[in-house]
């Protein structure tokens, strides 16, 4: 995949339809990361509102209100495509929508929680694209990557690096944050099954954490689900922050 494919809102609104709508909703990761994100939002509350940047389907934001009625929620993404999957996901709470591409630009609004999960990744010029974040927050980010080796998996799915849990650290402390949580996840399940992923041919790849979960499928992640649960050291393949702003 090259840059220019990376950078089509008409890519990613296929990945949103066609690919990732049922992986946000099943995928063993995907689930442990919002309820990780859930356990940070019960740190800093109360806060009055959150924007979810990247929110795809609404898969965050939908899990949110369910714990966090309270909080008024916004969603962003590259395009109304995309959004709209999120209007029809989430529609038992009150959301407002915003088209945006964070690499380019911001919303003229501040927010108490910025969240940010597994979309940095994505981004070509990623330190811009925090800085748009930083201006966009009153108080608080919220940010999951993707960490460990960048293999033929990450490039399947347009990544334009992985991170260090060190290298994250730096950015959000370079725009004025001071880190309140930082750590990794995964180890040793979640990175043993991305190993022995990456060894797959692409095909494999595709049918295995792509595309529609029928009952088997969905059976399977649940069960690997479960398997993550006993993933407990500060090791693995994502890295999760927490970090408030340092006024």
């Amino acid at each position: 995949m090259n840059n220019q494919e990376k950078n089509n809102v008409g890519y990613y609104n296929k990945l949103w339809t066609e690919d990732w709508y049922d992986m946000e909703r099943f995928n063993p990761t995907a689930r442990h990361l919002e309820t990780i994100i859930i356990g940070l939002l019960r740190r800093i509350y109360p806060v009055q509102n959150l924007l979810d940047i990247g929110c795809g389907i609404g898969v965050n934001l939908k899990r949110i209100h369910k714990h966090f009625p309270d909080i008024q929620l916004t969603g962003s993404d590259l395009s109304e495509d995309i959004l709209n999957l999120a209007r029809d996901y989430v529609k038992e709470a009150d959301i407002e929508y915003f088209c945006l591409d964070l690499g380019k630009d911001k919303l003229d609004r501040k927010f108490d929680v910025v969240l940010c999960s597994q979309v940095l990744e994505h981004i070509e010029d990623d330190e811009t694209a925090f800085k748009n974040m930083a201006l966009m927050c009153r108080k608080y980010v919220i940010i999951t990557v993707p960490g460990g080796a960048y293999n033929s998996t990450s490039k399947l799915v347009g990544h334009y690096r992985h991170y260090t849990k060190d290298a994250l650290v730096k950015m959000v402390k370079s725009c004025g944050f001071n880190i309140l949580y930082a750590r990794e996840w995964g180890f040793p399940f979640h990175s043993l099954y991305k190993f022995m992923l990456d060894m797959l041919p692409t095909e494999s790849k595709v049918k295995i954490g792509l595309g529609k979960y029928g009952f088997f499928k969905r059976g399977v992640s649940h069960i690997l689900y479960l398997l993550f649960l006993c993933n407990i050291f500060n090791r693995g393949a994502n890295i999760i922050l927490l970090a408030e702003r340092n006024n």
